[in-house]
């Protein structure tokens, strides 16, 4: 009876001690904003320009340039080009910071970031989306969309009256633990707007770079 009992609380006193070194590594990962407004279904930072952005207890140096703004049917989408360091280390993260802006009452505005490496895919995905027509699929209605790891979004698709339109689209999380979401509706003539500010964008952090 002695023996098993010995046995018994040997086991506990390990899964015991196993769940408390768990925790202990768990709170070792840098100290985050834990509310910041960011994909509602993540609790972690997804981007590096994120990840730096919310960091406590630390000095946080940001430099940003305004590239330009696209205006639709009811808001607009503004393009910056961003870098971002904190003291702790030299490193600087780089890239794009999207806003939508809607222009309803209260107006919404969310703020998705793109590091600098997302850069050329959400290019390429955005020319893929661009071209979708009747030719895509047999249905008679259609849709394609691109998304960065930010919940910045792209869907192309046909309306039933006015032939193909552009929605842009993110959320995040708010400090009530709700989710704000921002749509903004432009043509493709506004989406190849939006293309081309992307790409000075990352022309901008290149020339940066030399």
């Amino acid at each position: 009876m002695t023996r098993r009992f010995s046995v018994s609380f040997l086991i506990v006193l390990f899964f015991t001690l196993g769940s408390e070194t768990a925790l202990a590594q768990r709170s070792q990962r840098p100290r985050t904003i834990p509310q910041r407004t960011r994909r509602y279904y993540l609790d972690e930072p997804t981007t590096k320009l994120e990840e730096i952005q919310d960091r406590l207890e630390q000095a946080i140096y940001k430099g940003f340039l305004s590239i330009g703004t696209v205006s639709g049917r009811n808001g607009s989408a503004e393009v910056n080009a961003v870098e971002l360091r904190s003291n702790t280390e030299p490193a600087r993260a780089t890239g794009i910071a999207i806003q939508l802006a809607e222009s309803a009452q209260p107006a919404t505005e969310i703020q998705s970031f793109i590091d600098y490496e997302e850069i050329d895919p959400l290019i390429r995905g955005l020319d893929l989306v661009a071209r979708v027509d009747d030719t895509t699929t047999r249905m008679p209605n259609f849709s394609a969309s691109y998304r960065t790891r930010d919940d910045f979004g792209i869907v192309v698709f046909k309306q039933t009256r006015s032939g193909i339109a552009v929605k842009l689209e993110n959320s995040s999380l708010n400090g009530n633990a709700g989710i704000d979401r921002a749509t903004i509706y432009i043509t493709l003539d506004e989406l190849n707007k939006l293309r081309g500010m992307i790409l000075e964008a990352k022309q901008r952090i290149d020339q940066m770079k030399q």
